[in-house]
């Protein structure tokens, strides 16, 4: 009896601990290629604008045709490719004008890891003015999450995807629940060494118009109240209060 309590607790402690991958502040203003300092890996800035116009310090502004960021994955250190655990990944984003592709109206790519427009990866896209997260195994992608909150155009607004230890996917835009998958996570969709893009996917596929910042990928299950937790500034050395003098 003892040993299934000890296993159920550490079942649950695994399921709602949560470790930081990946960071991107784009607190660095300046640069084309640059050190993440959570992973170690290669960033580079393709087009992107700095800009003091962010949700926290400063952010990147996308043009909506050839400007993205790309993270190079490695063997060593994967942020995405072969996660089979849960992870939640989370962001600002600030659209400002929409894009049209076979008719339809999307603001564009938020963040995606997927080579081609038919994976396999994922894309987490504003599209139809809503938030939504689709996957594909290398034949065609598949609608998975996102129902009714729009996002507004020319604000910030955080969206989360939450990937659960059953593969279920939840998606909150504003630390708000707005939908969970009907369809299971497949972990064909994610393969070694793929690279994660914010603001494109493929080669410039749906490229995003507007502002991204603070693009976090955590290893493990986030609850609404710790999505709304990492919604605030996180506080640094350099921003602390100084000390009062006596």
């Amino acid at each position: 009896m003892y040993k299934i309590l000890v296993i159920s607790l550490i079942a649950v402690i695994a399921a709602f601990s949560q470790t930081l991958k990946m960071h991107l502040t784009f607190d660095e203003g300046e640069g084309e290629e640059y050190t993440e300092k959570i992973s170690g890996l290669t960033v580079q800035v393709n087009n992107a604008e700095w800009t003091d116009d962010a949700k926290f310090g400063k952010a990147l502004r996308f043009n909506g045709t050839d400007s993205f960021v790309e993270v190079l994955e490695s063997k060593d250190h994967p942020v995405l490719g072969k996660m089979e655990c849960p992870v939640t990944i989370m962001a600002w984003c600030k659209p400002s004008d929409f894009y049209i592709e076979n008719n339809r109206t999307h603001p564009g790519e938020i963040l995606s890891a997927t080579s081609t427009s038919r994976g396999p990866g994922i894309r987490i896209t504003l599209t139809y003015g809503m938030m939504s997260i689709s996957c594909g195994d290398g034949s065609e992608f598949k609608f998975l999450a996102g129902k009714t909150i729009k996002p507004a155009m020319t604000k910030w607004s955080h969206v989360a995807i939450v990937k659960k230890e059953n593969n279920e996917i939840q998606i909150y835009v504003n630390g708000s629940l707005d939908g969970t998958s009907e369809e299971p996570w497949n972990q064909q969709y994610l393969q070694a060494n793929q690279n994660v893009k914010i603001g494109v996917y493929g080669k410039n596929g749906g490229a995003f118009k507007g502002e991204i910042d603070d693009v976090r990928i955590y290893e493990g299950v986030m609850t609404a109240e710790q999505i709304k937790k990492a919604m605030e500034p996180v506080q640094t050395e350099a921003k602390k209060p100084a000390a009062k003098k006596k």
